[in-house]
């Protein structure tokens, strides 16, 4: 089936870039994860500001937190 080989093609991607990233220097996973959290509170902002939920308590901390680092 055309679905199957789409989801065997999902799979594989995903084994790839798990191996990619197992192989990765503990810097560079601590790199990407802090890009990872700033896309993801800058998701948060653009929901907020477009009417949705509010920004949640912890990552205003974390906002805060990182501001504060900087």
């Amino acid at each position: 089936m055309k679905s199957d080989t789409a989801a065997e093609r999902l799979t594989a991607r995903k084994a790839t870039s798990r191996a990619y990233l197992r192989s990765l220097p503990i810097d560079e996973k601590i790199v990407r994860l802090v890009d990872l959290q700033e896309r993801y509170y800058q998701m948060l902002v653009v929901r907020a500001s477009n009417g949705g939920r509010p920004i949640p308590v912890k990552w205003q901390k974390w906002r805060e937190a990182r501001r504060q680092a900087a």
